[in-house]
């Protein structure tokens, strides 16, 4: 299992205000296209507000989309892991997009699995993959360093049609999990004082269960209301996410998750879902735009080995079989 919260930490990541300035870069690219290449899942995100509206919960499930991944890429049961906290997380950052706006988080290191990539649009259309795909941890899997090694960045990128150009964080890997280093981003880049923990099990390439909650202090928040809220957590996590995924359906489980972040607060009698689903933006279409884009003498030497072109894609798998006849036309 991975995810644990270092509650020292966050515990002062939700009481703090901070104020301060986001980086922002104009030279980093985010895909902001989603294709018809999409599978609906029963996957969840339910919310709710405290009844003073000082505290926002968001709870999620995404136990088919981790499945869907480790269905159609061959990734180890670490990789799958590794990948579904990321996914899970980054879904929770995603929930609050507006519009055509699309969010990119990147995990890069110097070890191991090399990197980790997921996309989000507004709808929570997600897609994901990483470096070294057969990657297998030496021991648990429960910090940065173990599955990227001790140098590296955590990258997010936002895209927008109306952009001139996409607007990009970089920061250094704090020493912890996954769900540490959103909230650590959350709170340095965007001044939003949030704390997250994620539990993603997979075993035999098969999802057990993929949780993942985030507590976040909105403006007009009291101090009453922040201790209890941090209380909360901290009985969830003794208690364990995995222990949530007993209910039949994940709206059962995830209503259980958020009674229990609220309890002692009550909420505004106002829950809310939203559904999440798994969607890449490969094409044939596209990879023979890519192909277009050869020089003249890298498709002369294609057709000269009279082989075809064999690509496949990193977010789902899929295989693409270009003839030579194909690629001399182009």
């Amino acid at each position: 299992m991975i995810g644990r919260l270092v509650y020292s930490s966050a515990a002062v990541r939700l009481r703090q205000q901070r104020r301060l300035t986001p980086l922002r870069l104009g030279n980093a690219a985010a895909s902001s296209f989603f294709s018809a290449d999409a599978k609906v899942t029963q996957d969840l995100m339910r919310c709710s507000l405290s009844a003073s509206q000082g505290i926002m919960v968001r709870a999620v499930s995404v136990k088919e989309l981790v499945q869907t991944y480790m269905d159609r890429l061959p990734l180890s049961d670490d990789a799958g892991r590794v990948l579904g906290e990321t996914t899970a997380c980054t879904a929770l950052m995603a929930s609050s997009l507006k519009g055509e706006e699309t969010l990119q988080v990147n995990f890069v290191g110097n070890g191991g699995l090399k990197s980790v990539t997921v996309i989000s649009d507004s709808d929570l259309n997600l897609r994901g993959k990483v470096g070294n795909p057969s990657f297998n941890a030496q021991g648990a899997v429960s910090s940065i360093a173990s599955f990227l090694g001790d140098v590296g960045q955590f990258q997010v990128i936002r895209s927008h049609p109306s952009f001139k150009t996409p607007m990009s964080s970089v920061v250094g890997l704090v020493d912890g999990s996954v769900a540490l280093n959103f909230a650590v981003f959350l709170a340095d880049s965007e001044q939003r004082n949030a704390a997250i923990i994620a539990d993603v099990s997979v075993r035999n390439k098969q999802c057990q269960h993929a949780t993942a909650v985030l507590v976040e202090r909105l403006p007009g928040a009291d101090d009453s209301e922040i201790e209890k809220a941090i209380e909360n957590l901290q009985r969830i996590q003794q208690r364990g996410l995995a222990t949530y995924a007993m209910p039949a359906t994940d709206r059962g489980m995830l209503d259980a998750l958020l009674d229990d972040c609220l309890m002692d607060l009550e909420d505004d009698n106002s829950r809310w879902s939203k559904r999440l689903q798994f969607s890449c933006s490969c094409s044939r279409h596209r990879v023979l735009g890519a192909l277009r884009l050869l020089s003249a003498k890298d498709k002369a030497e294609i057709v000269a080995d009279q082989k075809p072109v064999e690509m496949s894609c990193e977010f789902c798998g899929t295989q693409y079989v270009i003839p030579v006849d194909e690629v001399r036309a182009l």
